[in-house]
């Protein structure tokens, strides 16, 4: 079971009706006219791929390697987990004052996006210091990008992340998950993400070379920053390989 974090009677009326709000505003939420302008001037690289692929050690490896790429962080208001770090999750207490402070933020097009979580009700969201290079990866799940492609940045190559079999195998049994349930949702999630990869012929697929990170990240490096928008690559062959072992573990 999924705990909501708290439960939302813990604000105040006032709060409440606020977050009512916006949450109704959630699917037709646009950031007011300064935000809009100021994105575009920054690429967005979502990075889609199956948990487990290696999307965070690439990441580390183009920003290490990159100065002007970084990475998106998020503010949310679930609880905070071990692996969180400040360059990928930023908590926001769940306090009459921080949760109006974000719904504030949000009602005056402030936020570049958010999102509720529909099982626990926390928020997601993101505002422009949450994009601090002029490339900024994001590890993103393939249904995101719909809304992310509605937001006026100056460029998003979108980039699927793929790896061999065995080496899947073997990174997805080093994680570890709240329970059984947990494990067999992100093998369909996994799968879902290959699916898309070999159904969007315009999204790059690359491989994630064991051992050799900087592989791929001179692949979305050169994706990211070529003047025009080049034909992507696409491994699919080793997604598709990738997908069938998915689907039978």
């Amino acid at each position: 079971m999924i705990e909501l974090n708290p439960p939302l009677e813990s604000v105040s009326e006032i709060v409440q009706e606020q977050l009512d709000l916006v949450r109704k505003l959630e699917k037709t939420y646009e950031p007011n006219d300064d935000i809009k302008r100021r994105l575009a001037h920054k690429v967005l690289i979502p990075i889609v791929g199956p948990c487990a692929v290696g999307k965070s050690y690439v990441i580390e490896t183009l920003i290490a390697n990159y100065p002007d790429f970084a990475q998106v962080y998020s503010l949310s208001t679930r609880k905070p987990r071990p692996d969180d770090t400040p360059a990928t999750m930023r908590n926001i207490p769940w306090t009459n004052r921080a949760v109006q402070d974000m719904c504030d933020t949000i009602e005056v097009g402030e936020a570049v996006q958010y999102v509720f979580h529909p099982k626990t009700d926390d928020i997601y969201a993101t505002t422009l210091d949450c994009y601090p290079g002029t490339y900024n990866l994001l590890p993103a799940l393939s249904g995101s990008i719909p809304g992310l492609e509605r937001l006026p940045f100056q460029a998003m190559p979108i980039t699927g992340l793929v790896t061999t079999p065995e080496a899947w195998t073997e990174w997805f049994d080093r994680r570890v998950f709240s329970s059984p349930a947990d494990r067999t949702a992100r093998i369909g999630e996994a799968a879902s993400s290959l699916q898309w990869l070999i159904d969007n012929p315009q999204v790059a697929i690359i491989a994630n070379i064991p051992g050799k990170p900087e592989h791929a990240a001179r692949a979305i490096h050169a994706l990211a920053t070529a003047p025009v928008s080049p034909t992507p690559p696409r491994d699919e062959a080793l997604a598709r390989t990738l997908y069938q072992h998915v689907l039978n573990s």
